[in-house]
C-alpha cells in the first residue's frame, strides 16, 4: 500500500500545471494600441487547420502592414486557450503583436486579451482616429 501512495505522489508531481486564459479587466483601447505592432481591421479570408492560422486582407490599417496587403496571423486553437476565433468573411479589428524569438519569429500572432470584445468595429475605429493608410476598394486586383 505504501508503494502505492509514493507511486500516487510521484505520478501528481511529475503532471504539468494546466493553464485556463485570464485576462487583466478594464484594458483600454490606448492600452492595447501602445503595446501592439500591428493595429489594423482587416476581412478575414480563410482559416486554417486547427483555428490556429488566419489569412486576413487588410482594409484599414493604423500601425505595421499597410492596407491592401494580406497577412497571416497566428492564434492559440480556441478561447480556453487565450486564442481568438475569426469567422470567414466577416470584418475584424485586430491589435496583433510580431514574435520577436523562436521558430515563430516575424510572424503576427493574436491573444483573446488583446482584442476589444463587446465593441463594434467602427466604435473602435472611431477611438483609433483616423488609420494610416486605407485598402483601394476600386483596384481589379485580387490582393
Amino acid at each position: 500500500m505504501r508503494g502505492v501512495a509514493w507511486g500516487l505522489l510521484i505520478l501528481c508531481l511529475a503532471t504539468g500545471v494546466g493553464q485556463a486564459c485570464s485576462c487583466l479587466p478594464g484594458m483600454s483601447n490606448a492600452d492595447r494600441y501602445s503595446g501592439a505592432s500591428d493595429v489594423f481591421v482587416g476581412t478575414v479570408r480563410s482559416v486554417g487547420h486547427w483555428r490556429t492560422k488566419y489569412r486576413i486582407r487588410i482594409e484599414r490599417a493604423w500601425k505595421g502592414v499597410p492596407a491592401g496587403k494580406t497577412v497571416d496571423v497566428y492564434s492559440s486553437a480556441n478561447g480556453a486557450m487565450c486564442g481568438v476565433e475569426l469567422p470567414v468573411g466577416h470584418e475584424v479589428i485586430l491589435f496583433a503583436h510580431r514574435v520577436n524569438n523562436g521558430p515563430s519569429k516575424g510572424q503576427l500572432s493574436a491573444g483573446l486579451c488583446e482584442q476589444p470584445y463587446g465593441f463594434s468595429v467602427s466604435t473602435v475605429n472611431d477611438s483609433l482616429g483616423p488609420p494610416v493608410s486605407v485598402r483601394s476598394k476600386g483596384s481589379w486586383w485580387p490582393w
